[in-house]
């Protein structure tokens, strides 16, 4: 599963390098623009940061979760690859440009709702992963060790 995430972190290093464009965040007064390569950057290192995890447990003979890696790993990358294409600014547009002025607030609350239980599945699945880990290191250590 280490590999897995290594070469997850790799790939998402490369995308980093052709990913054109910027998040605009309007956070009530103040105005935020994040480079979507900065942040692919941010999530290669953060699998980057699991594949050690996975690599130092696997290396002490710890026994994972393989239901809960995968599902870790599925939630994760189908969590941020979603928020990817609901963030883009051609799909925002899309749902905003459809509808009159007086619906276009409702489509920003549909769009943000969803953006939020995204986020939200993201950072579950971290708690899934930092789960398995405590499983890991408190039960015995897998068959073949010494």
């Amino acid at each position: 599963m280490a590999k897995i995430y290594g070469i997850t972190a790799l790939c998402l290093l490369f995308i980093s390098f052709f990913t054109p464009g910027s998040f605009d965040i309007a956070l009530h007064d103040k105005y935020v623009i994040i480079s979507k390569s900065q942040i692919t950057i941010i999530f290669a290192l953060l699998f980057a940061f699991f594949t050690l995890i996975l690599w130092g447990l696997e290396r002490n003979f710890k026994q994972l979760s393989p239901i809960l890696n995968w599902l870790h790993f599925g939630l994760t990358v189908c969590g941020i690859l979603i928020l990817e294409v609901i963030s883009s600014h051609s799909i925002m547009q899309f749902f905003l440009v459809e509808f009159p002025t007086d619906e276009i607030n409702k489509q920003e609350i549909w769009i943000n709702e969803w953006l939020s239980f995204f986020i939200v599945v993201v950072l579950f699945s971290q708690v899934l992963f930092v789960f398995n880990i405590l499983r890991a290191i408190i039960l015995k250590p897998k068959n073949g060790s010494n």
